[in-house]
C-alpha cells in the first residue's frame, strides 16, 4: 500500500511546501498556535465561517491531499479522532446551562459529533462512499490504517482518503491540565489527510508496509517491545519516531515527536507525514535530532500502557 499524497497542518509549517525545519517546543507550557493556511484558497468562504476549527483543519488537509494525488472522488473516507469536535460541544453545553436546557438551537449538538469531519468532506465533495470514523484515544489513526489496508485488500483498484484530527479548546484544556495531561509538552491540536492505493505512481510517498498491534511487557517498556519486534519481523528500521522520550533501541536513531508536535491524542498522523517526507527524499531538518542518512525504513509505535500494546506502523521508501 502506497501513501500517494499527504497534507498536514500543525504548530509547525507542515502545510508549505519546500525544506522543512521543525523546532523542538521545549520549556513551552502555554498551547501551541497552530500555522494555519489561508483556507479561502481550498473551500468557498461562505462555508468556512461556519466551520470550526478542527473541521477546517480537516477539510483543508483533505482537499489538499485529494488535489496532491489528482483525485476528485476517494473510494472511501475514513477520519481517526479521539475528542471530536470539542469547540461545538463546549458551545454547546455552555447554552445549555445558561438557557436552562431550554430554547437550544440544534447546530452546535449536531456538528459536535466526533463524525463531523468526515462527513463535512464528504459533504463538500457529494462523496457517497463508504464513511468511518474511529474514536479510539491514540490509536484513532492507526485504525483508520488498518480498515484502509483491509479495504484495499477487498478492492485492490480503489484509493482511499485517511485522515486524523483533533483540537484544543479553552474548556478541553483547563479540563485536561487538572489531570495532569500536560506535565510533559504543551497542549496543541493538528490535521493530517492521506491518499493511500496500491499502485505506486509517480508521486508516491512512501511505502505503508504494515500496522500491527504488538503485546508490551509494561515492566520491560517500549525499548524491549521494539527489540522483540525487530526479532519477529526479521528487519531493523533506519529512524524510530515514537511518543516515548526514555526509548533506547542499540544501533537506532529515535526521537519524541510529541516534541515537535505538542500533545494531542493523534499526533501520530503528524508523525507517519513527517516519515512520507523523509522516505520521498524531502529535504528535512529537525532540531536536535541527527539523521541517518539514505533512511529506507520508519517505525511509528504508539505505546498504550493501560493495554500492555503498541500500535507499529511500519514504512518504507518507494
Amino acid at each position: 500500500m502506497y501513501i500517494q499524497s499527504a497534507s498536514c497542518i500543525s504548530a509547525q509549517a507542515s502545510f508549505n511546501k519546500g525544506p522543512l525545519l521543525l523546532k523542538a517546543f521545549s520549556g513551552i507550557k502555554e498551547r501551541l498556535p497552530l500555522v494555519e493556511p489561508d483556507y479561502t484558497v481550498l473551500v468557498d468562504p461562505k462555508l468556512i465561517r461556519r466551520m470550526s476549527r478542527i473541521i477546517r483543519m480537516g477539510v483543508a488537509t483533505a482537499m489538499a491531499a485529494l488535489a496532491e494525488a489528482s483525485l476528485t472522488q476517494p473510494d472511501a473516507i475514513l477520519l481517526g479522532t479521539a475528542y471530536g469536535c470539542l469547540d461545538d460541544t463546549g458551545l454547546f453545553l455552555k447554552k445549555m446551562v445558561e438557557n436552562q436546557e431550554e430554547m437550544l438551537t440544534p447546530t452546535a449538538f449536531i456538528q459536535s459529533t466526533h463524525n463531523t469531519v468526515a462527513a463535512q468532506i464528504a459533504l463538500l465533495l457529494k462523496c457517497h462512499a463508504y464513511n468511518n470514523t474511529y474514536v479510539q484515544r491514540t490509536w484513532s489513526f492507526q485504525s483508520t490504517l488498518l480498515d484502509a489496508c483491509l479495504l484495499l485488500q477487498e478492492n485492490p483498484a480503489q484509493r482511499i482518503l485517511v485522515g486524523a484530527a483533533d483540537e484544543c479548546t479553552a474548556y478541553s484544556e483547563a479540563i485536561l491540565r487538572r489531570f495532569g495531561m500536560y506535565k510533559a509538552f504543551p497542549p496543541a491540536e493538528g490535521a493530517a489527510c492521506f491518499v493511500l492505493g496500491t499502485e505506486k505512481t509517480a508521486g508516491s510517498l512512501a511505502q505503508l508496509q504494515s500496522v500491527d498491534w504488538v503485546a508490551v511487557d509494561p515492566a520491560a517498556g517500549l525499548s524491549a517491545g521494539l527489540a522483540s519486534s525487530i526479532e519477529i519481523f526479521g528487519e531493523k528500521p533506519d529512524l524510530i519516531m515514537s511518543d516515548c522520550d526514555d526509548l533506547i533501541v542499540s544501533g537506532i536513531t529515535s526521537f519524541n515527536y510529541r516534541r515537535y508536535t505538542g500533545e494531542y491524542p493523534t499526533a501520530s498522523g503528524f508523525a507517519v507525514w513527517l516519515a512520507a517526507m523523509l522516505l520521498s527524499g524531502q529535504p528535512v531538518e529537525i532540531e536536535g535530532v541527527n539523521l541517518p542518512r539514505g533512511i529506507q525504513r520508519i517505525w511509528i509505535p504508539v505505546l498504550d500502557l493501560h493495554t500492555a500494546k503498541m500500535a507499529l506502523v511500519r514504512l518504507t521508501a518507494c
